[in-house]
């Protein structure tokens, strides 16, 4: 039987075939063989066209000088002294490549393979890139000493940065036009304050859509004619809607003058989506804490002229009460001497309620037992005792903690008489303030903080609310149970101490 006889392909067949680049120096430095990537890549970083055939025997610094001074050289020569092979990872700048590099020394020169990898050293550049957006983004939003303006300026130039364009924005859209309301970067006609009309602006579309209005080439993707193109001449863009409950629209976006080489990316996309959002938080909360702010104010208001227009009248009355006629009866006056006396409690206490529920931004870090004895200190209990239980560092509004804890004082006395025993101890969760009073009947417990419930006929109800109020908008939450005695004991929970 005979075979077929199959031809066999040489070794510079098999090396040409390689997607590598290989080639051989001689111990002068010349080419003494180069596979056809070999010889792709030599003409390339030489700026040079020439076969195989003319780049044999050529010296490899004479015909690529530029790589004499690189690593490339460096490592060539490391292993043509040592007789050593040695393998590295570099980028040859002038062809914008990175190279996994293997050469092996011989007697007679150098072997060197070259495998192309910019592709996944681009990837892993994108990965770290997208890594450190994110970390830089979580940076901003936990910074607590930075404002709310400086915070939207560092992700403007945080989104700037990453997306490679020059410009950042926050607009602001309504049926009239668009106003700039934030910038980094931008030209005139786009900084903070200036305004155009609606059709001018690209956010007219961004505001339309739940997605984000992306755009690589603005000619090439029908936006030449766009009187918006027209006005900024912006080549990319991409934006998001900031969507807060309010009668204006937002957007977020970024874009340059001139198209991208490339679509963005989805992980561009997916922090783009995340810068929006956290510009969402942060404008709802903002809009939020400004009626906050509007209502507090309000109140205060009420709280002033109840304070004001009731208390001339109230005087007027407690004043003129001493005149009335020797024949009234006394259990009359009595009587209406104990009302006016209460009239005016119940302005104290709604004075102190405006006050307390204002916003609680003062904090600084303080010591609860410190407070816990101004607080006792204030109320008047002359037999009454203080038992105190661990200390606490916290990080509070010290008058505002003060007034609870003087309310809670109170209310300890009122109901369990002035040789009351209060506790105040430190728990795992915050503190409890305890007496051994008759206690709160279960069935009334979720009635006590409740605004007027009171069960003492001269009680004005104010006083728990009060509490409640302080301790929430702390972020902390009470709750009211029986002490070890039998008595009220009042759970602070939610509080992180500080170190």
């Amino acid at each position: 039987m005979t075979g077929e006889t199959r031809e066999v392909p040489d070794a510079g067949e098999i090396l040409d075939r390689m997607s590598d680049a290989f080639l051989a120096l001689d111990e002068d430095w010349r080419f003494s063989y180069l596979n056809e990537r070999a010889r792709d890549l030599i003409c390339e970083a030489a700026g040079i066209e020439a076969t195989v055939a003319e780049l044999r025997g050529r010296h490899i610094w004479n015909v690529v000088p530029a790589a004499e001074d690189t690593i490339f050289a460096e490592q060539y020569v490391r292993a043509a002294e040592t007789g050593e092979s040695v393998s590295f990872k570099a980028e040859y700048g002038p062809i914008d490549t990175w190279f996994e590099v293997r050469v092996y020394p011989s007697e007679s020169g150098l072997s060197v393979y070259l495998r192309d990898i910019s592709d996944r050293k681009r990837r892993e550049e994108r990965r770290e890139r997208d890594r450190q957006a994110l970390q830089s983004l979580y940076r901003i939003a936990a910074d607590a000493e930075r404002s709310f303006d400086e915070k939207v300026d560092d992700v403007l130039e945080l989104g700037c940065d990453y997306l490679d364009v020059p410009f950042g924005m926050v607009n602001e859209l309504t049926d009239e036009g668009q106003t700039v309301a934030y910038a980094h970067g931008t030209p005139a006609g786009l900084r903070p304050g200036e305004s155009m009309p609606r059709d001018e602006a690209y956010c007219k579309e961004t505001v339309e859509t739940d997605d984000l209005l992306a755009i690589v080439d603005a000619v090439e993707e029908g936006w030449g004619d766009d009187p918006a193109y027209a006005k900024h001449g912006l080549g990319c863009y991409i934006g998001g809607r900031i969507e807060v409950d309010d009668d204006v629209d937002r957007t977020l976006c970024f874009a340059g003058p001139s198209p991208r080489e490339s679509s963005f990316t989805p992980t561009e996309e997916t922090v783009m989506e995340l810068l929006t959002q956290w510009l969402t938080y942060e404008f709802s909360r903002r809009t939020d804490r400004r009626e906050l702010e509007r209502k507090n104010e309000r109140l205060e208001n009420f709280a002033s002229v109840v304070s004001h227009d009731l208390r001339n009248p109230l005087a007027i009355a407690k004043g003129r009460l001493g005149f009335l006629d020797e024949d009234a009866p006394t259990e009359h006056v009595s009587v209406v001497a104990d009302a006016l006396d209460r009239m005016e409690s119940l302005i104290d206490d709604l004075s102190t309620l405006a006050r307390q529920g204002e916003i609680i931004d003062e904090r600084r870090a303080v010591d609860l037992s410190t407070v816990v004895s101004d607080a006792w200190g204030a109320v008047p209990t002359p037999e009454a005792t203080l038992d105190r239980q661990g200390d606490l560092t916290l990080h509070a509004d010290e008058s505002r903690l003060r007034q609870a804890l003087e309310n809670l004082f109170t209310n300890a006395v009122e109901h369990g008489g002035d040789d009351v025993r209060v506790t105040v101890a430190v728990t795992d969760g915050g503190f409890y303030v305890a007496d051994d009073g008759p206690g709160i009947p279960p069935e009334q417990r979720e009635n006590v903080f409740r605004m007027g419930y009171t069960t003492d006929d001269d009680g004005s109800g104010i006083g728990m609310a009060i509490v409640r109020e302080v301790v929430e908008a702390h972020g902390w939450s009470i709750a009211v149970g029986e002490s070890a005695s039998g008595g009220a004991r009042f759970d602070v929970t939610g509080v992180e101490p500080l170190e």
